[in-house]
C-alpha cells in the first residue's frame, strides 16, 4: 500500500511539474492523421477496457496539414481516448474523425457512447484540478486546453448524460 500511495504521489507531482511548465510547443507541418495512429497503439499500455470498446476511425484522405508538435499532439490525444475508454467500463464505440473544415482548420473529434458528462461538471472539466474520478487529479484536459489554445487552436466538447461525449480540435491549416 505504501508503494502503491508513493507511486500515486509521485505521478501527481509529475503531472503538477508538466502543468506548470509552459513549454513552447516546436511546431511544424504535421498530419493529424498521423498524431491519431501513432496514438491508438499506446492505448493498450493502459489498464483500459479497450478490448470491450469498438473503435471507428473515419479519417480524411485529403486531411490538409496543421501546424504543430507531433509530441505534444500526441499528449492531447491519449488523454482523449484514455478518457473515452474509462467513460466506457462496460463496452462501447469509440469513433476518432478528421476533416477539414470550410474556415481553414483541420479538425479531430473523439467521440465515445459512454456515460456523458453533467451540464453542472461540463462547464468546469477545463479547471486545473476539477475531476469527477476517484483516481483523477483534475489536470490531463486542462493541459489538453493548455497544449490547443497554444496551438492557435479550440477545443470544445458536447456531451449527454447517458449518452456519450465529444471533443472537438481545431488546428489552423499549415501555411
Amino acid at each position: 500500500i505504501v508503494q502503491q500511495q508513493g507511486d500515486r504521489i509521485r505521478k501527481l507531482v509529475d503531472r503538477l511539474l508538466k502543468f506548470s511548465r509552459h513549454s513552447t510547443p516546436k511546431f511544424d507541418k504535421i498530419n493529424l492523421n498521423e498524431v491519431l495512429e501513432s496514438v491508438l497503439p499506446l492505448l493498450s499500455y493502459h489498464k483500459l477496457p479497450e478490448a470491450k470498446v469498438t473503435i471507428q476511425k473515419e479519417l480524411a484522405d485529403d486531411l490538409k496539414l496543421a501546424m504543430g508538435d507531433f509530441n505534444q499532439l500526441q499528449e492531447v490525444f491519449l488523454n482523449l481516448l484514455i478518457n473515452a475508454c474509462q467513460a466506457m467500463p462496460q463496452g462501447g464505440v469509440l469513433t476518432i474523425k478528421t476533416y477539414n473544415t470550410e474556415d481553414s482548420f483541420v479538425a479531430a473529434s473523439v467521440s465515445d457512447t459512454g456515460c456523458g458528462i453533467s451540464p453542472k461538471d461540463l462547464k468546469n472539466i477545463f479547471m486545473p484540478f476539477y475531476s469527477t474520478k476517484k483516481e483523477g487529479t483534475g489536470l490531463g484536459l486542462s493541459i489538453c486546453y493548455n497544449i490547443i489554445r497554444n496551438h492557435n487552436g479550440n477545443i470544445d466538447v458536447d456531451s449527454e448524460v447517458n449518452k456519450g461525449t465529444t471533443f472537438l480540435i481545431k488546428l489552423p491549416f499549415a501555411k
